[in-house]
């Protein structure tokens, strides 16, 4: 697939990133050389005008976001690591926010989709955001990104889908140490965005069944905890062990821990 938006979209724990990380290896191997010639060929086309030269990459052009720690075995004691892309810097020259540009040609590997582009945000998302997204085809990008319910990443992206993957479940095959070395995952796509919000809304069923394998452990490619450190209290704070009280003993606790006993939502 030369370019397009592919959205991997399932409830936490079926597969989503694993699969997106198991789909980004396999296009390495079957395009990576491919879509690293003509990255090259255009940055020297586009060279021959510039009396600043753009530097030519040296890998395949894929990208995964900062909180994605993706990579995965090419050779012998050998790893590739692709380039970071932070999605909130993501897009054209605006007088906004600063762009980290996209080579020609890139992958772009984006988990939780929705934390950036959720529904509600759309209209404070820089223009220039979604015209990366509407545009995309003339630069030859492939974005392939993660997240829960398609309701919840912005409408102006998600009309623009050409692909959505909803993991059913994901099954792991073990050896007799009990490591993983196969895990299979059996799928519905869905072609159109219509096709898929119709199935959302029980009523759809205009869907294909898909199964993609992986032999080894995917998660030697990347941390499928990665979010982890996001629970871990800062310097100077602790986790929370209160204990329940009765009234009385609430009304005499200082008000910054009391307020933890309160029902009222925070002013």
């Amino acid at each position: 697939m030369d370019s397009g938006i592919v959205l991997i979209l399932s409830e936490p724990g079926t597969g989503k990133t694993s699969l997106m990380a198991a789909l980004t290896e396999l296009l390495y191997h079957d395009e990576g050389q491919e879509r690293l010639n003509k990255s090259c060929d255009k940055l020297i086309q586009l060279n021959e005008n510039r009396e600043q030269p753009f530097e030519l990459p040296t890998q395949p052009p894929i990208y995964r976001s900062p909180d994605f720690t993706l990579k995965f075995q090419i050779d012998y004691e050998k790893w590739y690591e692709p380039f970071i892309i932070n999605p909130y810097y993501l897009g054209l020259t605006n007088p906004k926010i600063e762009t980290q540009y996209l080579l020609p040609y890139s992958v772009v590997c984006i988990p939780e989709f929705q934390k950036y582009t959720n529904s509600r945000k759309g209209q404070s998302l820089p223009e220039a955001f979604h015209r990366t997204f509407e545009i995309h085809r003339h630069w030859h990008l492939l974005f392939l990104m993660d997240g829960h319910r398609g309701s919840f990443i912005d409408l102006k992206i998600r009309a623009l889908t050409r692909r959505i993957i909803e993991p059913q479940e994901q099954i792991h095959e073990r050896d007799e140490m009990g490591r993983i070395i196969k895990t299979t995952w059996n799928c519905r796509e869905f072609d159109k965005l219509k096709d898929y919000d119709e199935y959302i809304d029980g009523h759809g069923t205009n869907y294909k069944e898909t199964t993609y394998e992986y032999v080894g452990n995917i998660f030697d490619n990347y941390n499928s905890y990665s979010c982890e450190e996001e629970f871990v209290p800062p310097v100077g704070k602790t986790f929370s062990m209160l204990k329940p009280l009765t009234q009385a003993e609430i009304n005499k606790l200082p008000p910054e821990v009391s307020k933890f006993y309160v029902r009222n939502e925070p002013p």
